[in-house]
């Protein structure tokens, strides 16, 4: 069977639609639940700036699924499955929503994709929140020990792979203690092969960087949107349960993909990606 690959929105807005199309009829594509959700948030559906409009973008998610890509699980989908499995959640690929996808056509009004939206936010906004708050957790603490001038000398000498894997080899290091803190009931259930611990892993060492970058800054700068890193996080996610990710964005998703996965593949081009990837699409 070939390799799964996972696109993130970089590709998936970078990459012309006509390339993409008949890349994901070669290739074994899925994208990522945040990829549907990204595009629902958009905010634009007058058509007036067609890199936010999101009728535009959930089309032309449609087409590429009718052209043989796979949608991808949610994240809540996966941690349901490890709670009341107590195992670890292994398939990535929605297998109902990529057949009800091709099987049917989408019909969206401005007004069923703001209600959507909303939806979406209620959910999401939450975890962000929450996510955020660990970050700014962590600037209190490094302020309080003072330790800003030592991570501002990590952050001049190390490149970011560099850095972000040591702070994920600090939550691997912590892993039962973090549980401990965050999961209780689960503590003792949780392997390192979770999908839910992959993106606890990911929150720690996103937090302690964002923490270090803006322990001198003032509170205003700590109530930052932080969105667009929480569903950066998502897609890196995901490469636990894939062989490779396609990105083209470089602040975020490719150091962290590359730290927190080193035996993974991460690729910022369709010409990258071999043919070990490739499969004649027979559905999932």
């Amino acid at each position: 069977m070939a390799k799964v690959l996972v696109m993130d929105k970089c590709c998936f807005q970078g990459i012309g639609k006509s390339r993409l199309v008949e890349f994901v009829g070669k290739y074994r594509v899925v994208l990522p639940h945040i990829l549907a959700i990204e595009c629902v948030t958009s905010d634009d559906c007058t058509g007036k700036r067609p890199a936010k409009n999101a009728i535009k973008l959930l089309h032309r998610v449609e087409a590429l699924v009718k052209a043989g890509a796979y949608l991808g699980r949610s994240s809540l989908s996966m941690y349901k499955e490890e709670t009341k499995s107590r195992c670890a959640a292994v398939q990535i690929v929605d297998k109902e929503a990529t057949h009800a996808s091709r099987a049917a056509t989408l019909a969206l009004t401005e007004d069923s994709v703001r209600r959507e939206d909303e939806k979406c936010r209620r959910e999401f906004d939450p975890l962000i929140s929450y996510v955020n708050r660990l970050g700014q957790v962590f600037v209190e603490a490094i302020r309080e020990k003072d330790l800003s001038k030592a991570f501002q000398e990590e952050i001049r000498e190390e490149d970011k792979v560099e850095r972000f894997g040591k702070y994920l080899k600090q939550a691997d290091e912590e892993r039962d203690d973090i549980l401990q803190n965050w999961m209780q009931s689960l503590a003792s259930d949780v392997t390192e092969e979770w999908y839910i611990w992959q993106f606890i892993r990911l929150w720690f060492g996103w937090a302690v960087d964002w923490a270090a970058r803006r322990a001198d800054a003032d509170d205003a700068a700590l109530q930052a949107d932080i969105s667009n890193d929480y569903y950066d996080m998502e897609y890196v996610a995901s490469l636990s349960r894939a062989d490779g990710l396609l990105t083209l964005d470089t602040k975020l998703v490719e150091p962290l993909a590359r730290a927190a996965f080193p035996e993974k593949d991460v690729y910022s081009s369709l010409e990258e990606v071999p043919d070990s990837y490739r499969c004649d699409w027979a559905g999932p």
